[in-house]
């Protein structure tokens, strides 16, 4: 008897990735020192990295 799954992938806009600059939903998945590994929830959960900029023990993403 053959298991049927489900096809839960989903992907909210056609493009594969963001455009550079984009408002998207993440879900952080790791804090590095030099940044963040995160999951783009609306591009079927793929892997991205947000880098941090430290000047003057200030933070800033970019």
């Amino acid at each position: 008897m053959a298991s049927h799954s489900p096809n839960l992938e989903c992907r909210i806009y056609e493009a594969k990735y963001p455009e550079v600059a984009m408002a998207v939903m993440i879900q952080v998945k790791n804090i590095a020192d030099m940044g963040a590994y995160v999951s783009l929830l609306e591009y079927n959960n793929i892997e991205g990295m947000m880098l941090f900029i430290v000047n003057l023990n200030q933070y800033k993403l970019i």
